[in-house]
């Protein structure tokens, strides 16, 4: 039994706006252990806006196979979105790398405009487990949590023509902001992982920005850190996700 899923739902999606021909729809991918609910206040916000927003619920709340949640994932877009349909994404913690991973579908090449990660587990979360403690993370998370905490980082290429922006709180203590780092990175302060989902005006003026000039944000109270936009510096082990 998957005891992770007796965990209580967080947020009801308000009723999406019905379908405009040539409208850019912004699909929603939550974490593990999480649901589309997480993203309530983020699609009331683009709601305003008149932007139509897609909450996909994938891989029994994320606790499935990473392979498996995407096959998900495919299966919601191809019932939602009319075939060659240009669309955004916000991604939330494991959400990120399934909408990276998304974005590489041969299906989908040219079809996803941004990606926004919040928090992203973009390359995973390399960290040190003996067998008998990835077989008990696995009975009570799922599998997915433990394809995450992998030996080593996860690569995280970018498909031309995609812009990602990473949203990554320096008070992060679930994913390593290094893992989160990938495209143009814009940090928040003060933030927990599971609140990064309540930052509804910094996603909403993320999509609004794809035209601009890429930027990076420093970290707060951190000016000597390193905080290139390539993402290319992992920390080598973290304690939890």
């Amino acid at each position: 039994m998957n005891l992770a899923l007796l965990i209580p739902r967080r947020g009801i999606l308000p009723e999406p706006l019905p379908p405009v021909a040539g409208d850019v729809p912004v699909v929603l991918l939550h974490g593990t252990v999480s649901s589309p609910g997480n993203f309530a206040l983020i699609a009331a916000r683009l709601r305003d806006e008149g932007r139509r927003v897609i909450g996909v619920e994938f891989g029994h709340r994320g606790t499935d196979r990473l392979e498996l949640c995407l096959l998900d994932i495919v299966t919601a877009l191809e019932r939602e979105l009319e075939p060659g349909q240009r669309f955004d994404i916000v991604g939330h913690s494991l959400g990120g790398l399934m909408g990276l991973r998304l974005a590489h579908l041969p299906e989908f090449a040219g079809r996803v405009r941004t990606l926004v990660g919040l928090g992203a587990c973009f390359r995973g979360q390399p960290v040190a487990w003996n067998p008998l403690v990835r077989a008990l993370v696995t009975a009570v998370t799922g599998p997915s949590l433990v394809q995450l905490m992998c030996d080593g980082e996860i690569d995280a290429p970018v498909p031309e023509g995609v812009r990602v922006i990473s949203i990554v709180s320096d008070n992060d203590r679930i994913v390593d902001p290094a893992s989160s780092q990938v495209g143009e990175v814009r940090w928040v302060r003060g933030t927990s992982h599971a609140l990064l989902t309540t930052h509804a005006e910094e996603v909403a003026l993320a999509l609004a920005d794809g035209a601009s000039e890429p930027q990076d944000v420093p970290a707060p109270g951190d000016a000597d850190q390193d905080l290139s936009a390539t993402g290319h510096e992992t920390s080598q082990r973290v304690e939890k996700l």
